[in-house]
């Protein structure tokens, strides 16, 4: 959720349950979208070294008027 939205898969091959979990998916980021894309982005961690398990980042996003802000 930093802005951009894709989905890199051979969607044709997905299960069911797949294909609705993505749905699901979509629609949220569909009702985020407005305020992640004109966030201002404060990280929250440091940026993780790795792409291990243990490694995370977390980041808050607030719209212009910081009426909505998100935390991911």
């Amino acid at each position: 959720m930093n802005g951009q939205f894709g989905i890199s898969s051979r969607v044709f091959l997905w299960n069911a349950d797949l294909v609705r979990n993505a749905a699901t998916n979509v629609a949220l980021y569909k009702r985020l979208r407005q305020v992640i894309m004109g966030a201002d982005v404060y990280h929250l961690t440091v940026q993780p070294r790795s792409l291990s398990e243990i490694d995370f980042s977390c980041r808050r996003g607030a719209s212009e008027d910081y009426s909505q802000v998100l935390v991911y």
